[in-house]
């Protein structure tokens, strides 16, 4: 039989047994009972316990059988780890008797860390001092993952590497700071933004990943369900109008503007963007840099961008009432405007910009229309199996479950990194300005725009994420928590 469910998290690892072993052999330890220890193995003969005699004296062996590519994963990922051990190892050596700020094993170790939470697709890195040791974490699909602990001494020859290769005040431990730099993994270029904090034990030090060269994805290939990706698409084809992208901070507002842009960027488009930061280099647009340091900010910038004749204009995000001013009178003088703002909805979107200052009858005018967005992580396949949600959960949607209703959740698994989940996709909702929302929005009655939405098949972040949990793509308990019900 072949045991094709065998993890990273089965194999017997011991500090005695080199993972070369494991390559040579073509086999791994996997289960001990007693005196008897089971082998998965990609061969069916009973020569190949010879190579862990030494490491189980007086002990039985049995064989199952493994996939290769199975074996291959499984391998590559200790030998991974096996490296990182030594590399923490030659550090904390260098670090007693003098400064590794400049030595090559930090260098090595810095570039490993990097390269895995590349390979592990990780949006940031968290270095993170405690009282006696440090540790080093992964954003993986919006939650932090544990990497790695070790000493503080160790710690601190990364930190003070990170920040000599972000051009940061090495020395200077008593203030935020801020810097970058860039590094090349697998012939990609990424850009890595760094931000240090001071705390009780230490620097917290966080590193953004920026990948260059995956500037921007389809409308389509970000999981955008029918209704909403269909509600885009009519926005964009408008020839001006305000059209904004809401959500709180990590909800993937920015990669959706990115997005609708390289659906607009033709030819007969000038497109013009305002970012703080500018995160990704687009082919055919004229992206702007905020610098407030020399008091170019948002504001600064959108009163002189009109006069480069721009057919598209995209701020990076609505924060005063100074560039929303500014953005309506593009949108209003002809120009298709998108930009992000912080709200729970879409409806929450207008309570923002009248908060702001805006009066209600301009906005109404020259609104295009609101998405309102968050980030859900999507099952794994590879370990994807049926099961009941609690009682709890399912008393939330009763109404919505029928006898053909099945719930899926992934158990966790190599390719997924025992996280359960591989991928995020949006979950959303959207609506389109008209004239019954204009006069809703200058009445200024949130409960008669509600009734109106819902009288238009308006669907909700909630009810957009449950159709993707009935497809089994995504669990009960992820949607509530993404949704915070």
């Amino acid at each position: 039989m072949i045991q094709n469910e065998i993890e990273v998290s089965s194999v017997l690892v011991s500090p005695s047994i080199p993972v070369k072993v494991f390559s040579k052999s073509r086999a791994v330890p996997i289960k001990r009972e007693n005196n008897k220890i089971t082998l998965a193995t990609t061969y069916e003969n009973s020569n190949i316990y010879v190579y862990f005699r030494e490491y189980f004296p007086g002990c039985e062996f049995e064989l199952v059988k493994i996939l290769p590519d199975k074996l291959d994963e499984i391998i590559k990922y200790l030998f991974l780890e096996e490296e990182l051990k030594e590399l923490i190892s030659k550090v904390k050596i260098e670090s007693e008797s003098y400064k590794t700020e400049k030595s090559n094993f930090v260098l090595k170790l810095l570039e490993l860390i990097l390269k895995r939470a590349v390979e592990k697709k990780a949006s940031d890195i968290h270095f993170e001092a405690f009282e006696t040791k440090a540790k080093i974490k992964f954003r993986l699909l919006g939650s932090l993952y544990e990497f790695v602990s070790f000493d503080m001494s160790v710690f601190e020859s990364l930190v003070s590497r990170i920040k000599l290769s972000a051009s940061m005040n090495v020395s200077e431990k008593r203030r935020p700071q801020d810097g970058s730099f860039s590094i090349k993994i697998e012939k990609r270029e990424y850009d890595l933004r760094v931000s240090s904090l001071p705390t009780i034990w230490g620097e917290s030090v966080v590193i953004r990943i920026l990948n260059k060269t995956d500037v921007s994805t389809k409308l389509s290939k970000i999981g955008f369900s029918k209704e909403l990706l269909y509600g885009v698409k009519k926005i964009l084809n408008k020839s001006y109008g305000l059209f904004l992208s809401s959500g709180p901070t990590g909800s993937g507002k920015s990669t959706t503007l990115y997005a609708c842009l390289k659906e607009l960027c033709q030819i007969e488009n000038k497109i013009i963007t305002v970012e703080d930061p500018v995160e990704y280099k687009l082919e055919n647009v004229q992206q702007v840099q905020v610098n407030e340091k020399i008091g170019l900010g948002f504001a600064d910038i959108l009163k002189n961008i009109l006069r480069q004749d721009p057919d598209i204009i995209m701020i990076g995000e609505i924060r005063d009432l100074k560039t929303l001013q500014i953005a309506l009178k593009a949108a209003f003088s002809g120009h298709l405007v998108l930009s992000t703002i912080h709200a729970n909805d879409a409806l929450g979107a207008i309570d923002r910009m009248v908060n702001l200052g805006i009066e209600p009858f301009m906005l109404s005018a020259v609104l295009a229309g609101v998405q309102s967005q968050r980030l859900i992580r999507i099952n794994c396949p590879f370990c994807k199996e049926r099961y009941l949600p609690k009682e709890n959960y399912l008393e939330l949607i009763s109404d919505k479950i029928t006898s053909d209703t099945r719930f899926y959740k992934s158990r966790g698994c190599i390719k997924c990194d025992m996280s359960g989940f591989y991928k995020r996709e949006v979950i959303g909702e959207i609506f389109l300005n008209d004239e019954n929302m204009e006069k809703l929005i200058i009445k200024g009655n949130r409960a008669d725009i509600k009734t109106y939405l819902k009288k238009i098949n308006f669907k909700s972040i909630f009810e957009d994420g449950l159709v993707k949990v009935f497809e089994g793509k995504t669990t009960l308990e992820e949607l509530i928590k993404v949704v915070n019900i």
